[in-house]
């Protein structure tokens, strides 16, 4: 167990070729996956990206060799995130190359291991969570993806539970215990509070560090999730003043932390909330809107900026990063956090799933059952 959860626990593109391409809705044998004696089919179904902001196509991807330290996974389930829906639409640089298989966040079976001494600590049939980060793939029946971003889970962890846990706990957990320095009894903040990213913070911080967690959710049922995942109290955003609303709460104190994921003019109402000394930890900005602020509003109450993102952490960090994650997984497999339950759509509704989280139609983290 890391440093990270030590201090405070006793608290509580995949490579392949693009074969052939078919608009069908027809149930994909599973038989292609069969293998007898390392021997295995030479293609396999996935949902290729053919033109950038266009509709998935379902098709086959021709197998590769593995080169040093990949490991190939069958893929039982792929969990859905914002990063994937910006790769489709051609919004991020460098753009993939044309046709590409999104998807990153995968829960699955190890196939086949290549050579190398990282590959040597897994086995054949270890139950794995994976974040191809690099390479994305993960909306296939398999993925060759690197020794170094795989985890070996317990099997009491469900393959949509695997898909759909460590990319937002994992920057939940940095940003609450490296970014913010999390300790017992802190106020919390915490903006879209019923997202994937929202629900891991508020997991986190009550029930795993004994913190009082404020959600800012935009309607009522929203916040009736939050208060059952554990907040000790909501506020909704533009029905009336959110300072105010906070500053009622926390009865004129204001918040230590504020972790804000949203972004946009809801920046700018939430650091008013920040008490003497407070750290606002910028997550992301789901509004697709980056707030701006002055350096005299952070003289009012001195309060400090931080930044984190899970990706950042294993370019630059990477033991931080494998630590993080492998942190996420330990609380999960001892029921110390309690994920949302995901919503699970089967590859052919790959397209549909996309719809629904561009719309933000779902408070819960979309899974692509693969098998």
């Amino acid at each position: 167990m890391s440093f990270l959860v030590k201090t405070i626990w006793p608290i509580i593109h995949n490579n392949c070729s693009y074969v052939t391409i078919c608009k069908t809705n027809t149930l994909w044998s599973h038989s292609n996956i069969t293998h007898i004696s390392r021997r295995f089919a030479s293609s396999y179904k996935a949902a290729f990206v053919e033109t950038f902001g266009q509709p998935l196509i379902i098709g086959e991807a021709k197998r590769k060799s593995l080169k040093k330290n990949q490991i190939r996974v069958s893929v039982y389930c792929c969990g859905i995130n914002s990063i994937d829906v910006s790769n489709i639409n051609g919004e991020l640089d460098p753009k993939p190359d044309l046709p590409f298989v999104p998807g990153y966040e995968v829960c699955g079976e190890i196939l086949e291991l290549g050579d190398g001494s990282e590959s040597a600590n897994f086995k054949t049939g270890q139950r794995v969570i994976g974040l191809g980060i690099d390479h994305a793939g993960g909306f296939a029946e398999e993925l060759i993806i690197n020794a170094k971003d795989l985890w070996v889970i317990d099997p009491s962890v469900s393959f949509g539970e695997g898909a759909s846990l460590v990319n937002s706990y994992g920057t939940a957990l940095l940003a609450l215990t490296r970014r913010a320095a999390i300790e017992e009894g802190d106020t919390v903040l915490i903006t879209g509070a019923s997202g994937r990213l929202g629900l891991a913070a508020v997991d986190l911080a009550a029930n795993v560090y004994r913190c009082k967690v404020i959600g800012v959710c935009a309607t009522e049922d929203k916040s009736s999730l939050v208060r059952d995942r554990g907040a000790w109290a909501t506020v909704t955003y533009g029905k009336q003043d959110l300072a105010a609303q906070v500053k009622n709460v926390t009865g004129g104190k204001g918040v230590s932390i504020i972790i804000d994921s949203v972004g946009g003019e809801l920046f700018s109402e939430v650091i008013k909330c920040a008490a003497d000394e407070g750290k606002v930890v910028v997550a992301g900005f789901a509004s697709k809107k980056i707030p701006q602020i002055t350096g005299d509003e952070l003289l009012e109450n001195s309060f400090s900026i931080l930044g984190v993102s899970l990706e950042q952490y294993r370019k630059k960090k990477f033991e931080v990063y494998r630590e993080a994650v492998t942190d996420v997984i330990e609380m999960c497999e001892e029921k110390l956090i309690t994920p949302h339950p995901p919503v699970h759509y089967s590859l052919d509704r790959v397209n549909e799933a996309l719809a629904v989280l561009r719309d933000r139609k779902s408070i819960s983290k979309l899974v692509l059952d693969i098998k």
